[in-house]
Parts: structure tokens; sequence; C-alpha cells
């Protein structure tokens, strides 16, 4: 048999040189070990884009978001289990890459993650809830060490700098909204009750639009349906009872005092919804003038006092009325378009900060936002509002508390889409 020189037995026997040639055996073992990363990692992305769906039984659990590090823990071992043992390079290289992106998306898990266990962990610890004594044993030592996992975590994540930050800010907001069930144990329940509400006016306010775009007259109904829907709507009042009996407890003097308006500007909206159905007609109109005052004065165009009284009074006559809060909303809008045709300087952002609490939409209100913006747009005006406000870019005393508020509000709106999908 002739002899081989090293140096190429070295070459013939490395499945990363190009000389190399596999057996039929290697191949078939290189084909199973891709099937398997393949399907591994395409379980590890469904399981994260469905944090609080069951992967066998479909079922929605809002308490349920798999832990990161178990994903972490599953994509260890298919590098050393399946990808390290792959002979072909090429092949080898390119699931490298992919499982080296599923893995820059696990850190992310870390966000749902969180949340549910902060959820579990209001919904456990409010006085409303009766909650089966197995679901008793979450604590507050162990969510603040996920907190301390996902900061660890980005420390090696191979992320930009704006991602790190998206990242942090998220953190942030998550850490406020485990401080305010800490210290208000029943304010878990108060927004579940709340957005319940919310979206029923909502919904409410939506058909009462349509039904006065088509007809002047109100439509018939069958006295069944009738009383199905004063029943319905007498049970919301109750709740939203409920909801002040919630805020009047807190011991907390200034979310007290949020509680307690959002839960009286809830009340009065299902109040109007019962026995009113003319806002619609007014506030469109009464809208249209507001945004025509604000136009001409942001066009630097001269808007006259007289123009302004009249306004003003229509609002105040029309709020007589009806006792809208979205009436009370654009009153307060009239006022800084005054103010700024005066000359002065206004930080819209600020005034919304610093206003109180007192209509149903008061989230999206918060962040700028009219309530029926789309997920991004929301998600967009947060990001604006905490670059400015975040206490890592603004030294300003203030800035911790209107970064709370900011945090609340988007606690608010993510509740609304997560149970709008």
């Amino acid at each position: 048999m002739p002899k081989i020189p090293r140096f190429e037995f070295d070459q013939l026997s490395d499945p990363d040189s190009e000389d190399y040639t596999p057996s039929i055996d290697e191949i078939h073992e290189d084909e199973q070990a891709v099937r398997n990363v393949r399907s591994e990692l395409g379980d590890i992305e469904h399981e994260m884009l469905n944090p609080r769906r069951d992967y066998y039984t479909g079922a929605e659990d809002k308490f349920k978001a798999s832990d990161p590090s178990y994903f972490f823990d599953r994509i260890h071992y298919l590098r050393e289990d399946y990808l390290a043992k792959i002979k072909d390079k090429e092949q080898r290289e390119e699931l490298e890459q992919k499982v080296a992106a599923v893995e820059k998306q696990v850190y992310k898990q870390y966000v749902p993650f969180i949340e549910a266990r902060i959820n579990a962990f209001g919904w456990v610890h409010s006085p409303f809830n009766d909650v089966p004594v197995r679901h008793t044993k979450i604590s507050q030592e162990e969510i603040d060490s996920y907190f301390d996992q996902a900061r660890f975590i980005l420390e090696d994540m191979p992320v930009t700098e704006e991602e790190g930050q998206d990242f942090l800010f998220k953190l942030n907001r998550l850490q406020d909204k485990f401080k305010r069930y800490i210290s208000e144990p029943g304010l878990f329940t108060f927004e579940e009750v709340e957005e319940e509400l919310s979206q029923e006016l909502y919904h409410n306010r939506i058909a009462a639009y349509f039904r006065e775009s088509r007809s002047s007259k109100p439509m018939l109904e069958g006295e069944g349906t009738r009383k199905t829907e004063e029943e319905r709507m007498a049970e919301l009042i109750e709740k939203s009872l409920f909801l002040q009996k919630i805020a009047e407890q807190m011991t907390d003097p200034e979310l007290k005092s949020s509680c307690m308006s959002r839960a009286a500007a809830v009340t009065r909206g299902l109040e109007y919804i019962k026995g009113k159905s003319e806002l619609p007609r007014l506030l469109i109109r009464d809208e249209a003038e507001v945004r025509d005052l604000q136009s001409r004065v942001k066009n630097q165009e001269k808007v006259s006092d007289d123009e302004f009284v009249r306004v003003e009074s229509m609002l105040r006559e029309d709020l007589e009325k009806t006792s809208s809060a979205d009436l009370e909303r654009l009153l307060n809008k009239l006022n800084l378009i005054k103010r700024a045709a005066s000359g002065e300087v206004i930080d819209e952002d600020d005034e919304r900060l610093n206003s109180s609490t007192d209509s149903v939409d008061w989230a999206w209100t918060r962040l700028g936002v009219e309530r029926g913006a789309s997920e991004e747009e929301v998600k967009k005006a947060y990001r604006r509002l905490a670059m400015k406000y975040h206490t890592d870019k603004n030294k300003t005393p203030e800035a911790g508390e209107k970064m709370k508020r900011i945090n609340e509000a988007r606690d608010a709106t993510d509740r609304y889409f997560a149970k709008k999908t």
C-alpha cells in the first residue's frame, strides 16, 4: 500500500479541507443534523411569537410566557449536540448564522416574559380577586431576579445602541409598573376593569357615529334587544362604581387621584351613552372648529379674540348639554391654542403630562395620539417621549415623574392592543 504524505493525509481527514470526501454515512448524519437544527429553530421561533399560547393545545393565558433562559439552554444544546457535528462547512456556517440570529431575538423575550410574571403577581396580590392556592407562590424577589437576568444578558448581545436603549426603556417601563403593583395591590384589578369599560365605551362611540352618519332617526329595535342592552348598560355602570370603590381604597395620593379621575371619566362616559345620543354630531362640529383655529395659528394667520370667545362659548354650551370628557379635552386644547396665539411657547408634551387624567382616552391623550391610532404609531409616540424624558437623557428633577406617567400610559395601550388581537 503506497504511503500518503502526512500533510496530504491531514487534509483528507479534515472535514473543512477542500480535498475532504465524506462517506455516505457521514452525509446522512449531516442531513439528519441539519434537519434537527432547522426543526428546533422553527419550534423556538414559533414559541417566541406566541408567548401566551400553549404550544400543544393552542389555549391562551395572559399570565403565561416562556422563560428566555429555557430558549438559551435549548440553543446551547443545539450547538453542542448537532451544529458542532455537521461536517459540511458551508451548511454549518449557514446554520450558525441562523442560530445566532434566533439567539439575538431570544433576549427580547424577556419583555413579554417579565410582563406576564408581573401581571400574575398583580392578579395574585389583588384583594379583589379569588386566587387558587397553587398560584400564590410568585414573589417580588423572583421578578427582581428576572430584571437582573435581562440586563446581564443584554451586555453580551451583539445589538445596536438603539436596540439596546429600546430594550432598556421597555424594562424600565415594566419596573415602574411592578412598583405600582407592589404599592397598590388593587391596581391590577382596577386596570383590568377600566380597560374592559373603556373598550365598551369606544365601540359604543364608534357605533353611534355610524348610526348618525346613516340616518338622523333612531334605529328600530325589538323590545327584547332593547331590554338586553339596558341590562348590559346597567352591568357596566355597576362595574364603573366598583372601579371607583377600588380607587377610593388606594393609599398612594398621586395614584389614587389619577385613578379616581379615570374612574369618574368612565362613569360619565357610560352615563352619557345610556341617556344621550347627539354627541357625535356636536363633537364632529366642535373638533372641526378647534382644528381650524389650531391650523391658522400654526400658519401664523391672524385670529381675533372674538373668534376664540365664540368657539369657547360653543364648547361650554355643548358641555352643559352632555357633560362629555371629550368636550373638556377640546376646551383644554383651545386654551393651549389661545396661549400659542398670544406668543407663548407651548410644549404640548409637557402640558399633557402635567394635566389631570379626566378622559376615557387618557392613555392615548397622554402619549399625544388619537384613540384609533395604530400600534406602530403608539410605539413611535412612546419612543419619542421616552427619548425626551428618560432620566438617562433628561437630568431635570421632574423627568422621572414624567417618565412614570408615560410608562403608565404605554401599559394601558399595551393592554388594549393585547385584547384587540
